[in-house]
């Protein structure tokens, strides 16, 4: 998902919640970010910082889409 979601005080805040909202073209992925519960377009994740998937394909070195994050009741899947 788009937009300044961040900006959003009710529910959980985020930019994306797999590698298809971020510029692919650019190598972006979807990571948890160290601000609030947001998820954000990076090129690749901090360290302690999961990257948020749906597939496989979108995990860089070789993870696989697998983990579940639940952050407030999103639940997400995460590169593992």
């Amino acid at each position: 998902m788009n937009g300044n979601l961040g900006a959003c005080e009710s529910g959980v805040p985020y930019y994306c919640d797999e590698a298809a909202d971020c510029d692919r073209d650019a190598g972006l992925v979807c990571c948890e970010s160290s601000v609030r519960v947001l998820f954000t377009c990076q090129a690749s994740c901090s360290t302690g910082k999961p990257q948020i998937c749906k597939t496989d394909a979108e995990c860089q070195g070789g993870t696989t889409c697998a983990g579940v994050l639940n952050l407030y009741g999103l639940v997400v899947g995460t590169c593992q």
